[in-house]
């Protein structure tokens, strides 16, 4: 039997092949196939790829056994390459290097996807660059040969089309956004430009945003992505409020100057998209704005929005109201809208608010509801003259707070809460640093007051209260009955710390007159 086998001429060796090709044996196939190689490789060739048209994955596997043994046929090691690339079977691919040196345009495709395989991405976008700037011109010239000659053809063209996809889904899901917008106008398919378009929103100018080194790199990405949106015929992303808010991870002190930049970029979205992204674009501001402390004009704009709101934009102007202080608005929207979220409820909440029961001086009950990690239980200790305990509180609020980043929150925190355990002069510096990101916070401004209250230099202090007024009334900070509700807290709270003899509804009179 055995002398027999070897005794087979390629015509019987192909015969035998196209009898078993139904059968399933592919090793069989595959033996009879190499044998008849050698004298009919045209007929293997077309036997091969008639069957890669009939069913492409049997017509897959059939090749790349065949090249396995026999790296000869540049057309059959074409459609085993094309399945192993459809596949994902990067691994596999360096096998073909032999067959397609590094110098040939297919023998450069394997390259890539080896870089790829082994995570050499930049040399990957350099190599895919250098293959797809003749893209255009070799599909051209492939699509003028004479149809007879087609097929021979066919394959080359199908693997060029699928490096171009993978090239595109590399560069657009990997943040290298100048490469992918470059090349997506090449394809062919709507679905497919809108899906890479897609791609570039979601995973490139997000991760470009979102990860950047610093805010200006941050920055400058989003300017990008407001180019991109424009030249994008300003289609209506879902994602755009995303994109434009993940340059927050990057707010490196969440300082007027950066809100300003994040103003600049939404004022140029408006500017190259006039009417086309409004509500969104009303949204985005009013979120600038908050980081500006001009609650008013934001939480105006979103009471203008109010019936456009979906549920997480509904939380929004909550929100927004929450931090004007007009818990009275923030309650009513909370009942209108429905919202369950329980940290908002717990905001608004008269018997768990720990703001509202210090408002109230329900100083018994703070101690109840308010653990040690809530300022108004310190300050309710000062109140009750139980110092030590309330100390203790401040100091191991100070301590956490060295696990945040060292933006203006971390200085005005801090700067109140040296305040309060008797180091003046830190508190000053720290609340200065406060004010230079944002200088026109009226409650930082308040701070100083208390600051030189603390030291009981009234003329002072009070200089600074009624700056602080005449601030929060030209920049809506705070609601002003909140922003006397505060003021009144902070007076009562440090002349206790202090043992002053304040009449803190003197002051408050004496403010008010400054109007």
């Amino acid at each position: 039997m055995l002398i027999q086998i070897l005794a087979i001429t390629p015509l019987e060796a192909f015969n035998r092949a196209s009898a078993l090709l139904n059968e399933n044996k592919l090793d069989s196939v595959v033996y009879y196939l190499n044998i008849a190689y050698q004298e009919f490789p045209n007929e293997v060739e077309n036997l091969i790829y008639l069957k890669y048209l009939e069913d492409r994955k049997v017509g897959f596997n059939l090749a790349f056994e065949f090249t396995k043994i026999n790296k000869k046929s540049k057309r059959i090691s074409a459609i085993a390459l094309l399945g192993i690339i459809e596949g994902k079977k990067y691994n596999e691919i360096n096998n073909f290097l032999g067959i397609y040196p590094e110098t040939t345009l297919i023998g450069g495709i394997i390259n890539f996807y080896n870089s790829i395989q082994n995570k050499n991405y930049k040399g990957a976008v350099i190599l895919g660059e250098t293959l797809l700037s003749t893209f255009n011109d070799i599909l051209r010239i492939l699509g003028e040969f004479p149809s007879p000659m087609l097929d021979t053809v066919e394959i080359t063209y199908n693997l060029l089309r699928k490096f171009r996809d993978d090239y595109l889904d590399f560069t657009c899901q990997n943040f290298y956004i100048e490469n992918c917008l470059k090349y997506i106008p090449t394809l062919e398919s709507k679905e497919k430009k809108q899906e890479m378009y897609n791609y570039v929103i979601l995973y490139g100018f997000w991760g470009l945003i979102s990860d950047a080194k610093n805010f200006e790199e941050s920055y400058n990405n989003l300017i990008k992505f407001v180019k991109f949106i424009k030249n994008n015929d300003c289609k209506d992303y879902q994602k755009l409020l995303i994109i434009f808010t993940s340059i927050q991870y990057n707010f490196e002190s969440e300082s007027y100057e950066e809100y300003k930049k994040f103003l600049s970029a939404v004022d140029t979205l408006e500017n190259y998209c006039p009417n086309k992204f409004n509500i969104k674009i009303k949204l985005l501001r009013a979120y600038g704005l908050r980081g500006l402390d001009m609650n008013k004009k934001a939480l105006e704009i979103l009471l203008s929005l109010k019936d456009s709101l979906n549920e997480s934009q509904k939380r929004f102007l909550v929100a927004s109201a929450i931090d004007y202080l007009d818990l009275q608005l923030a309650q009513k929207l909370t009942n209108e809208f429905n919202i369950s979220d329980s940290s908002i409820i717990k905001i608004l909440d008269p018997l768990k608010s720990c703001e509202l029961l210090y408002n109230q001086r329900k100083l018994k009950d703070i101690l109840k509801v308010c653990n040690e990690e809530i300022p108004e239980r310190a300050y309710a200790y000062f109140l009750l003259s139980k110092k030590d305990s309330a100390i203790e509180i401040v100091n191991n609020l100070m301590k956490s707070l060295e696990f945040s980043n060292k933006n203006y929150t971390y200085y005005w925190n801090k700067g109140w809460f040296k305040l309060l355990i008797g180091e003046i002069d830190s508190s000053y510096y720290l609340t200065l640093k406060a004010l230079e990101m944002k200088p026109n916070n009226s409650f930082l401004i308040m701070n100083l007051g208390s600051i030189y209250l603390a030291k009981f230099q009234i003329d002072s202090a009070l200089y600074y209260y009624k700056k602080a007024y005449k601030v929060n009334k030209e920049y809506g900070n705070y609601k002003e009955s909140s922003f006397f509700q505060v003021l009144k807290n902070d007076v009562e709270l440090i002349s206790k710390i202090y043992n002053l003899k304040v009449n803190s509804k003197e002051i408050l009179e004496e403010i008010k007159k400054s109007d």
